[in-house]
């Protein structure tokens, strides 16, 4: 057995009884669990000012809502969803954001069938009044 195994599982080891003893404890004095628990400190990630965009690209580049939104931009006819993630936005991340859009009132979105039985969706953004 090499040293770095031998290591963790003298680790393992040492969690497992530290988990026995915790619940040893917690039997004779469940108050000290209380105590022990109460005066952990808390981590909580800072806070983003509400209204701010969040993560930015590690490159400087374009926000995945900006790729989406200048994708739209040069299809006016509206494209498939799946189209954004050709971008390289992720599935959940063009999820969020198409559902943001739409509650916001810049993009429309519409369900097709695209033959194979799957339900499909086509997004368009919204055409925004010109201002006089």
């Amino acid at each position: 057995m090499d040293s770095i195994s031998a290591i963790r599982s003298e680790i393992a080891e040492l969690d497992s009884r530290k988990a026995r003893l915790e619940r040893a404890l917690a039997i004779l004095d469940p108050e000290a669990i209380a105590h022990a628990a109460a005066s952990a400190p808390i981590k909580t990630a800072p806070a983003r000012p509400k209204g701010t965009p969040g993560r930015k690209p590690k490159d400087g580049g374009p926000t995945a809502r900006q790729r989406i939104i200048a994708h739209l931009q040069a299809n006016p006819d509206g494209c498939p969803q799946s189209d954004f993630y050709a971008l390289g936005v992720d599935t959940a991340q063009v999820a969020g954001l198409m559902k943001r859009m739409e509650e916001k009132g810049e993009v429309t979105r519409s369900t097709y069938s695209d033959g194979t039985g799957r339900t499909r969706r086509f997004v368009k953004l919204v055409d925004t009044p010109s201002e006089a």
